[in-house]
């Protein structure tokens, strides 16, 4: 993100497009997820202190959003604990995790049962992108029901890439229209 704000005064253009779109991949950072970075161990030990002091002591928005709105110049400058509130608790709720390793120093959490479980639970989530891994899986079963030969599956996503650039929208009275004799 800093490379982004240094590369503004370059082309400011392509920077702020490159903003928006690295922005749209921060849905993690919100108040809620930001938690669970207290069991990432390559954090500093003293921003995991910061966080769990956020976490308890920063009254967070009354109704938090699923996703950080924070302007990017801000953002730049913020660090994990910036981002944590007391709305940050509910990840840990629904996760079912004890919190009272918060009140032992960082460096003993790894011996306390209840970031020990903690931990497990969250290195147990899978990260999924629905949208990418649903797009994969229809282009994959078609591929399989089309053919079975990498060369004419190629050709053929090169095809519907040439057709698609033919028509205004992907809508099916478009298509009629188009089509209709």
């Amino acid at each position: 993100m800093a490379n982004i704000q240094r590369f503004r005064a370059f082309h400011p253009v392509a920077a702020e497009a490159a903003a928006q779109k690295f922005g749209n991949q921060l849905w993690y950072l919100c108040e809620q997820l930001i938690g669970l970075a207290v069991f990432d161990e390559g954090l500093p030990e003293q921003e995991r202190e910061r966080l769990v002091h956020a976490i308890q002591n920063k009254v967070g928005h009354e109704k938090p959003t699923k996703r950080l709105l924070m302007p990017f110049d801000e953002l730049v400058k913020a660090t994990i604990p910036d981002l944590a509130s007391t709305n940050t608790q509910k990840v840990f709720k629904i996760l079912g995790i004890e919190t009272s390793f918060f009140s032992v120093p960082v460096d003993a959490w790894t011996e306390n049962g209840d970031y020990i479980r903690g931990k497990r639970i969250v290195d147990g989530l899978k990260v999924v992108n629905d949208h990418a891994e649903r797009a994969v899986k229809i282009v994959q079963d078609y591929n399989r029901s089309v053919t079975t030969r990498e060369e004419d599956f190629q050709s053929l996503l090169l095809g519907v890439s040439a057709h698609r650039r033919t028509l205004q929208d992907f809508k099916k009275r478009t298509l009629a229209k188009k089509y209709s004799l």
